[in-house]
């Protein structure tokens, strides 16, 4: 398999460029799109649909290409894959409901693979993600392959839109599924956020709703832990002063443990994550990562490229809330881990994560990066 990335501001660069990609005989059959909420969706559509060229797209809060960020721009991952070789479904979901869709995926999925890795985007922020994950591991297994993101918007941290060739939605799950039988895809995931303070216990929620911690409104004791007496009216300027200071790990049985941000609600002093959080979970808050996040960065890249060597393409896709809280760090991260693959990379910064964390099983994340090397076998 070939891959290519692109880059632009505009659909029409992004057609130029993609025109002067194919003058050496590529004729690439699947794109990964990655642009702004602000910038014409269908547009882009148009452009890979008039080139017979299968889309799987989400918004973002910023673009990644080769070495470099971009933002309100576009990033294209371009493969000449078979397209024996992949499905692309989109379903939309209920907001009370998204594991109906994920179910729907999942069993198509069946029907075409024996074996098949899901690499998925949704466009809302404020749905169960525990809920759209189980869809999928009651269908495909525990052992389920898992990864993908949470649209980003810019404007409300809240949602996104998800767009294939054919529709273009605020409430979708669009599902990219590779036959692992054909290609082989692995990922590895970097976090870096330390915990710190006692073990506590949610004593009062509501689905993904925390009201209380260590029966303490859980707004009120978040903010104590990261110092903030005085919240922003804003509400975004709210969400970005506690998420440069302070998240939430979740430890799970086995594997790292979940790193999430909350979203507040003032009036009932609560914090929903977009993880099932019932009465007795443990948590730990957690600050943000110091120098020491790119070097992890490399190490768990370099690992990765060893258990998957000469990558055709590299997928990344990274939590807004690390561009805020640990700042450049990220363009040497990105840097780095291009640097490290020497393959055509592109991805974007997302609303949440989804995948393993190393030895664990698929979850929602926030704060985390997740790296995605594939090979055509």
């Amino acid at each position: 398999m070939k891959a290519k990335s692109i880059k632009g501001k505009i659909p029409e660069e992004i057609k130029t460029e993609l025109d002067k990609c194919m003058q050496d005989g590529f004729k690439p059959t699947l794109a990964l799109v990655f642009l702004s909420i602000k910038l014409d969706i269908k547009g882009i559509v148009e452009i890979f649909n008039e080139k017979g060229i299968s889309i799987w797209g989400a918004t973002t809060f910023g673009e990644i290409s080769g070495n470099k960020i971009s933002y309100g721009g576009i990033s294209v991952l371009l493969m000449d894959i078979n397209p024996a070789f992949f499905k692309i479904y989109m379903e939309e979901y209920e907001m009370d409901s998204p594991e109906v869709a994920s179910h729907r995926i999942a069993s198509n999925a069946l029907t075409q693979f024996s074996k098949p890795v899901f690499i998925i985007a949704s466009s809302q922020f404020n749905i169960n993600y525990t809920k759209l994950i189980k869809g999928f591991i009651d269908v495909a297994g525990d052992d389920v392959e898992l990864f993908g993101a949470v649209a980003g918007d810019e404007i409300t941290f809240t949602e996104g839109y998800t767009f294939t060739n054919s529709k273009i939605s605020r409430f979708g799950l669009a599902a990219l599924i590779f036959d692992m039988e054909k290609v082989d895809i692995k990922g590895t995931s970097i976090c870096g956020w330390n915990p710190v303070g006692t073990v506590k216990t949610v004593t009062e929620s509501n689905d993904g709703r925390i009201f209380k911690i260590d029966n303490k409104p859980a707004l009120d004791l978040t903010l104590r832990y990261a110092g903030i007496k005085n919240l922003s009216e804003d509400f975004n300027e709210a969400v970005i002063q506690v998420s440069r200071t302070l998240a939430m790990q979740f430890p799970k049985e086995k594997g790292e443990a979940v790193t999430l941000l909350g979203i507040f609600n003032k009036d009932d002093r609560s914090i929903f994550t977009h993880r099932e959080t019932p009465i007795g979970t443990k948590l730990q808050f957690a600050v943000p990562p110091d120098f020491e996040i790119v070097e992890e960065a490399v190490k768990r890249c370099n690992k990765l490229k060893q258990d998957i060597q000469k990558a055709d393409a590299v997928f990344l896709y990274s939590c807004a809330a690390r561009l805020d809280v640990i700042g450049p760090l990220v363009n040497d991260e990105v840097e780095d881990i291009n640097k490290i693959f020497d393959a055509p990379l592109a991805g974007f910064f997302s609303n949440g994560e989804i995948g393993r964390t190393n030895n664990g099983d698929p979850d929602i994340h926030n704060c985390t990066t997740f790296c995605l090397a594939l090979k055509e076998k």
